[in-house]
């Protein structure tokens, strides 16, 4: 056996082993450790909010989705489209069958309405 041996029995021998503690001063530097680790995260969640709430109070409105934009695109070249129909019917000298079902459309906002739908028969009970 070497000095270093003899002067640690629990290294050279298969008797007892004498149990090793931490010391008081390496749990509070564990303690403190973990604590500063938690204290780092929570301030960079509140700077994370506060800077959503800061970007949220620039921009009042919400920035609307690609398919939305498009979508009130469509319904307004719908809207322009009738309003041109509209004109162009209202300036028309004469009236025919199908232009009179078209303004019928127009203003009924249906589109079911046809042809057919318009000229009912009449029965008579005499």
């Amino acid at each position: 056996m070497a000095k270093s041996d003899a002067a640690n029995p629990a290294i050279g021998t298969k008797g007892k082993r004498r149990k090793h503690f931490l010391e008081q001063n390496d749990a509070m530097q564990l303690a403190n450790s973990i604590a500063n680790v938690q204290e780092e995260k929570a301030m960079e969640r509140a700077e994370k909010r506060h800077q959503e709430r800061a970007e949220s109070t620039k921009s009042k409105s919400p920035r609307k989705s690609a398919s939305k934009t498009r979508l009130l695109e469509i319904k307004a070249q719908i809207a322009s489209d009738r309003a041109k129909k509209k004109k162009r019917l209202k300036a028309a000298p004469t009236n025919t069958v199908t232009e009179v079902a078209e303004r019928d459309i127009l203003r009924s906002g249906s589109r079911h309405l046809t042809r057919k739908n318009t000229s009912k028969k009449r029965v008579s009970f005499g």
